[in-house]
């Protein structure tokens, strides 16, 4: 019985966090070539191209961002893509601002700028924290003390 009692509290322990991020409606897997993204009712999946390249494959609503299915991102912020792991890492890198895109789409070239809030959301990263107020000078010493 207690032996059981353990197991039931280790697999709770486990789908505890599961559990949490269902509630919260948002989920992000991410690997080298693959990230799948989603969250209140938006959903973006993006895979590393065969030829070079991060292919979208599938985004609700449609245009999420200014990408569309089919999309091939080349580069992200004048930086080659090859893999969604180096569109990750642009992403990291560039800011809170909109980052420029050259995508093919429909065997043609064309810049689109991704929205700001895609890195944000597709990073699941707060905003950054407004820095803190300085701290106040120390009283000074007693006298004689």
């Amino acid at each position: 019985m207690r032996r059981a009692l353990k197991h039931l509290l280790l697999v709770a322990g486990l789908l505890l966090p599961a559990s949490q991020a269902l509630a919260l409606d948002w989920f992000a897997w991410q690997s080298t070539d693959t990230l799948r993204w989603r969250s209140e009712g938006q959903y973006m999946h993006l895979a590393t191209e065969k030829g070079g390249g991060v292919r979208v494959v599938k985004e609700t609503p449609v245009d999420l961002w200014g990408l569309s299915a089919g999309d091939v991102i080349l580069e992200a912020d004048g930086k080659p893509v090859a893999h969604v792991a180096d569109l990750v890492a642009t992403l990291r890198a560039h800011g809170a601002s909109p980052m420029p895109l050259k995508v093919r789409r429909n065997g043609s070239e064309q810049q689109v700028m991704l929205a700001a809030k895609a890195r944000v959301d597709l990073l699941h990263e707060a905003p950054a924290a407004p820095p803190a107020p300085p701290a106040l000078p120390a009283p000074p010493a007693p006298p004689g003390g």
